[in-house]
């Protein structure tokens, strides 16, 4: 009897809830830049999973009321440029492609897009995407851009074809580029303190001024 009730004892589930088994996560794999694409016919291609990202890179371009979106797609970055319609804000992103799953440019060009229909397809993007991916073709690169949208887990992929306002092999002036020199004062803060004190800024005053002490 003694024996049975120890064997009993020993097989007796913990209390409380049981773990839970967390899946096995594949090992993310960042290449970086490439010397070749994935398709002969393309001569551009951005992979990065990532996505919400860069929809947040947007969706602060949208509170900006930005109308247009350049990108400068480099050799080894991509920077993002983008203006408020009143002129007061711009904003400059500089993007390591070699922090990306993969990155191909034949050749520098720039793409100046519609930020309405860019924000169409960025807003689609959510927790179960789990790569975005850019693609110029050498045909219609001028003309247009691919963006497609991965969910590995239902075996999706969203296919958009975004039509451009602009292309050239050089990088233009159609938006104003930020050129920290040319300003008299400029300062460096942790994007969430500095997002702190404005919003603490907001909640007595509807203004507030910066002084070179």
């Amino acid at each position: 009897m003694s024996d049975s009730k120890s064997k009993n004892s020993s097989q007796k589930r913990s209390v409380g809830r049981p773990r839970k088994q967390r899946p096995v996560t594949e090992s993310v794999v960042r290449n970086g830049v490439v010397d070749s694409p994935s398709s002969e016919t393309s001569c551009l291609e951005l992979h990065y999973d990532q996505a919400v990202n860069l929809k947040r890179i947007f969706n602060m371009l949208k509170s900006m009321d930005a109308r247009d979106i350049r990108f400068d797609f480099g050799l080894s970055n991509v920077v993002i440029v983008g203006q408020g319609h009143i002129g007061h804000n711009f904003a400059r992103i500089n993007i390591d492609c070699k922090k990306l799953n993969s990155y191909y440019c034949a050749a520098p060009f720039t793409a100046i897009i519609d930020a309405k229909k860019l924000e169409k397809v960025m807003s689609k993007i959510d927790k179960i995407h789990d790569s975005i991916y850019m693609i110029a073709k050498q045909s219609s690169f001028m003309n247009e851009i691919h963006i497609i949208l991965e969910d590995k887990s239902h075996g999706v992929q969203e296919y958009h074809t975004i039509r451009l306002l602009e292309s050239s092999g050089a990088f233009g002036d159609h938006l104003e580029d930020l050129k920290l020199e040319t300003y008299s004062l400029t300062f460096t803060l942790e994007s969430k303190y500095f997002k702190r004190v404005i919003s603490d800024i907001m909640k007595i005053s509807k203004d507030f001024i910066v002084e070179r002490s």
